[in-house]
């Protein structure tokens, strides 16, 4: 995934990275910390795993586009990616 300014953003995972965050909406918190406390209390891997993928259902994320500062939304759900910039920036 490129940002706006052509930059690669996603794509290798840089785990050193200080500008990724992970997002869940306000209406979707309590169903995904209950999501969660059913991984973290599950002895059976199996369950265990079916409980992760129903958490990361809740789950976006954001990004900061290194090059040009831009934020980028990946909302949970699959919805469709935003980009904002700070305003009055010269770069756009």
């Amino acid at each position: 995934m490129n940002c706006i300014c052509s930059h690669q953003v996603v794509g290798k995972i840089d785990l050193e990275s200080k500008g990724r965050y992970a997002v869940v909406q306000e209406d979707d918190y309590l169903e995904f910390l209950s999501a969660e406390m059913k991984v973290i209390n599950e002895d059976d891997e199996q369950k265990k795993n079916e409980f992760i993928l129903l958490a990361s259902d809740y789950v976006g994320s954001l990004v900061k586009c290194p090059n040009c500062e831009r934020l980028i939304l990946f909302p949970p759900h699959g919805d469709a990616v935003e980009f904002y910039k700070k305003d009055n920036d010269p770069r756009q």
